[in-house]
């Protein structure tokens, strides 16, 4: 008797969220700190204040990726060994 394997689909809007939010990030980390190096004097100051008045908001988006990360990846894995 052969058994047959059932292959969960993933959600391809999971997917397409953790992309977008990866291509976000990237975008925050070298706009702000490419700002720091490009500039002198008192643009540097007020690049500095503007990065870290957005960090707080650049540390979230880093940790909903890596929650969306872990969610698209591992969608029904763990829910194996809870019930």
């Amino acid at each position: 008797m052969s058994e047959q394997v059932v292959k969960k689909k993933k959600s391809k809007l999971a997917l397409v969220s953790w992309i977008l939010s990866l291509l976000y990030l990237i975008y925050l980390i070298s706009h702000f700190g490419g700002g720091i190096t490009s500039t002198t004097g008192a643009e540097q100051a007020g690049v500095a204040i503007a990065t870290a008045l957005v960090f707080p908001h650049m540390l979230c988006v880093g940790i909903g990726l890596i929650f969306n990360i872990l969610g698209y990846f591992l969608n029904g894995y763990v829910k194996k060994f809870i019930w």
